[in-house]
């Protein structure tokens, strides 16, 4: 076994994980460890292993039709339908990616998407006020494409 195996397995039994977890978690540290990578090489490699583990995107989303999946309008709800990116399936648009908005970004403007009835619009309202006071809130910033926006939309950003 090596340092990192060891580790791992030291750690996971102190956390009382079963024996099959730890099994499975041990595999994928087994193999990033028999990559052979120096500290520097894994301190590169392990932030971008955590970023496409956890489905995200590592360089910029684009407008291209083929980066953005279409919901017609009974999936979605609401008046038009509405594009998920299919590289980051947090990100949503209403312009079929010239503009987005990632879920996970729930600080900003949550009336982006205009909700397919009036209870659920006032579910995310009530939702950000509580939220508003637990977090710390971050300047808006505008998503830019290389493509001129067709339509503007205006956003408001609840403060």
């Amino acid at each position: 076994m090596s340092v990192l195996v060891d580790h791992a397995r030291r750690e996971l039994e102190l956390i009382s994980e079963t024996p099959e977890i730890i099994d499975v978690y041990l595999k994928v540290i087994q193999s990033f460890d028999e990559l052979g990578m120096s500290g520097l090489s894994a301190s590169v490699a392990i932030p971008t292993i955590m970023e496409l583990l956890s489905l995200k995107n590592l360089s910029p989303l684009t407008d291209s039709p083929d980066e953005w999946a279409h919901h017609v309008e009974n999936v979605w709800g609401g008046e038009g339908g509405i594009w998920q990116n299919r590289r980051n399936g947090e990100a949503f648009s209403m312009d079929g990616g010239k503009t987005y908005y990632l879920i996970s970004d729930r600080t900003k403007n949550m009336n982006f998407f205009k909700a397919p009835n009036e209870s659920a619009k006032m579910e995310v309202e009530e939702e950000m006020v509580a939220e508003e006071n637990e977090l710390p809130q971050p300047q808006p910033e505008v998503v830019e494409t290389d493509t001129p926006l067709v339509e503007l939309v205006e956003v408001e950003v609840k403060e």
